[in-house]
């Protein structure tokens, strides 16, 4: 997931994120999320719509 994340976001910008609240998975840091399948498939949805400029 970091390495996906790194390729939407860009490496100097992706661990900034994973330890930052993100309101659209209802305020929690994507890195908390990784411990969870649900919580990955959170991440993903989010960085798609990153990916795809809905963010």
């Amino acid at each position: 997931m970091v390495r996906r994340a790194t390729e939407v976001l860009g490496i100097n910008y992706v661990a900034g994120w994973m330890r930052s609240r993100i309101p659209s998975l209802d305020n929690q840091t994507p890195y908390a999320l990784l411990k969870t399948e649900d919580g990955r498939k959170q991440i993903e949805r989010v960085l798609l719509k990153i990916q795809h400029g809905v963010y």
